[in-house]
């Protein structure tokens, strides 16, 4: 976001200075870990099928079709914390409804999942006006994400652990209300790459943990500055540099003929400034600064 309701200031670079260590290396270097980590993943994958013979994917069903197709779809609440450090922030609750269909590949150890997450709320944002003067206004958000995922699974002693990888695009529609406000659009695709472990604790009774790591590969910021003054243009920065990471732990219950569960979960972007672009004042230029977002939340779904 920018950094204040009218405009950002339009020749400051500002710089993230809190980053987390460990995720800065591979932000820098975003694209190439992608990459050697999705090759990494499929040559181990392969390796280990051939050595061990393709396992026997886990179903529901004694059918002989081809696909073992499940969908579920369930009620999410979420909280939202966005920062750009020193300039300012946002925060407030979230709800919507997330959604997936996927199948396993008969007598196969393959897998393929898509998902949909949508969420709306009224938040807050904390922040400043152009000359400094602090300010606290609302704000309405929706928020929307789609992956495509696919993936290997592997059986052990007492669970199943299944690799992935994936394409994925999210966007955050963000709209500053009151004096000076103004509506701003980000929309990023990046790649998923993950690790999901699933075991049954008692019968009917299973248990899922999931981690991945999230590699931005190019992201758009609209901000219509228009709305906050018509002496403004509207600008749109690109994005090139971020990740994040999610993790998630879901405990479902097997009906006759669907299954509940619940998963909470935790979501982590970290993004880099955007590069600079003019703005109607001769000689200078807006920046999407770099920010991080938090969301936290649980969803109680079904799946069928």
């Amino acid at each position: 976001m920018k950094s204040n309701l009218e405009i950002a200031d339009s020749h400051q670079v500002f710089r993230h200075s809190n980053l987390i260590s460990a995720l800065q290396s591979v932000t820098r270097r975003g694209h190439t870990y992608a990459l050697i980590c999705l090759l990494s993943v499929t040559c181990f994958s392969l390796s280990t099928e051939a050595a061990r013979g393709a396992p026997r994917p886990r179903s529901n069903s004694d059918s002989p079709s081809q696909f073992d197709l499940r969908w579920g779809a369930g009620l999410n609440l979420a909280q939202w914390h966005y920062e750009e450090p020193g300039l300012m922030k946002e925060y407030g609750s979230l709800v919507g409804i997330s959604a997936f269909v996927g199948a396993r590949i008969a007598e196969s150890s393959q897998k393929w999942r898509v998902e949909f997450d949508y969420l709306v709320g009224e938040i807050t944002y904390d922040g400043q006006f152009s000359d400094g003067t602090p300010v606290v206004s609302g704000a309405r958000d929706k928020h929307w994400t789609l992956k495509g995922l696919y993936g290997w699974i592997y059986m052990a002693d007492s669970f199943q652990w299944t690799p992935y990888f994936g394409i994925a695009a999210r966007n955050v529609n963000d709209v500053i209300e009151g004096v000076g406000g103004y509506e701003r659009n980000t929309t990023q695709a990046y790649l998923p790459l993950g690790l999901e472990f699933e075991r049954t604790i008692i019968q009917d009774w299973n248990a899922r943990i999931q981690a991945e790591l999230d590699f931005l590969i190019t992201g758009t910021v609209e901000s219509h500055l228009s709305q906050a003054s018509p002496t403004r243009i509207d600008v749109t920065n690109r994005q090139s540099d971020g990740v994040g990471l999610r993790l998630s732990a879901t405990l479902s219950r097997s009906l006759e003929s669907f299954d509940l569960w619940i998963q909470p979960y935790y979501q982590y972007w970290d993004i880099e400034d955007s590069e600079l672009v003019p703005t109607e004042v001769p000689n200078s230029f807006a920046l999407e600064p770099a920010n991080t977002s938090h969301l936290t939340g649980i969803i109680l779904g079904a799946t069928f």
